[in-house]
């Protein structure tokens, strides 16, 4: 887990900008979900 502090240094982001990191992380859970999946089946 990082640092909370990167996560407060975030807030200095335009919105737009805290939208891409926020669409960015969302794809890299939805990745590691179907890698789950792959590996159960």
């Amino acid at each position: 887990m990082k640092n909370p502090a990167e996560f407060l240094g975030a807030t200095v982001l335009s919105p737009m900008d805290q939208d891409k990191l926020r669409g960015g992380i969302r794809a890299a859970q939805q990745q590691q979900q179907q890698q789950q999946q792959q590996q159960t089946a």
